[in-house]
């Protein structure tokens, strides 16, 4: 266990005690998907429930909400209460504001990681737009301080989550023959590296399975399983077939792009 996991662990600890001293939900940080599949992992083994949410369906980063664990304390309005957004909107035409754009100007106003979640940059003709999901409390910071990404001028307002603009999910199919069900072997073939490259990534622990981290890369995968590579992206086991004539194992993938 290396000291974030220790941290990570010593805060969820202390979250879970208040939740039940204070019989309410408590919730804390941005976490990434590494941070909650350690966060699941741990909080399984406590007596008390709990929940991840980022402010829509399927975010990637989430806050986690723990409390006692019974019917009486509810999850009811906890999101809205932790969590708001904030939409920039861009008139400037040229090259499309990117994820990086919006996430460095951001740090370089003073925004810590953990208080924001995802952003979601999308265009609608000749505008650009950006919602982003914020921690409640920072916000209206952002809309006051914040009027320019990089050197481009933006208009800022606070909007509520059912408002975010959530844009669709693509993927790429891929149809492929592995030798093996090796987590080395499948995302070798999804995001098209080397058997090596692949295994040295993983070793170096950039890879996730399901959110957790995985450094050995004999890993099985099994079908359904979500795989993720530090700056290669995301993709789905979407099916596992029979043997090809040269018995190698027929599987189908589902690529983010």
């Amino acid at each position: 266990m290396n000291d974030e996991d220790k941290l990570l662990y010593a805060r969820l600890e202390d979250k879970v005690f208040e939740a039940g001293r204070e019989y309410a939900v408590v919730f804390f940080g941005f976490l990434t998907p590494a941070e909650r599949g350690a966060a699941d992992d741990f909080l399984r083994g406590k007596d008390a429930a709990f929940l991840f949410s980022g402010g829509y369906e399927d975010a990637e980063r989430t806050m986690v909400f723990i409390k006692p664990d019974n019917d009486y304390v509810t999850y009811e309005g906890a999101e809205e209460q932790a969590m708001s957004a904030v939409r920039f909107t861009s008139f400037a035409e040229g090259k499309a504001l990117s994820h990086r754009d919006y996430l460095g100007s951001l740090m370089g106003a003073g925004l810590k990681r953990e208080a924001g979640g995802d952003i979601l940059p999308y265009t609608d003709g000749k505008k650009q737009f950006c919602d982003v999901v914020l921690a409640k409390g920072v916000a209206g910071d952002v809309v006051r301080n914040v009027d320019r990404i990089g050197r481009t001028g933006v208009h800022t307002s606070e909007i509520p989550l059912s408002a975010l603009h959530v844009p669709e999910k693509s993927f790429k199919e891929i149809a492929d023959t592995v030798a093996s069900l090796r987590m080395d072997a499948v995302m070798s073939s999804g995001f098209n590296l080397s058997r090596g490259e692949t295994k040295e990534a993983i070793e170096k622990g950039l890879a996730l399975k399901n959110d957790r981290l995985v450094m050995s890369p004999d890993s099985p995968v099994a079908e359904g399983d979500v795989l993720s590579l530090r700056g290669h992206g995301k993709m789905i086991l979407a099916e596992i077939g029979g043997e090809s004539k040269k018995q190698r194992i027929r599987i189908k993938i589902k690529k983010y792009i």
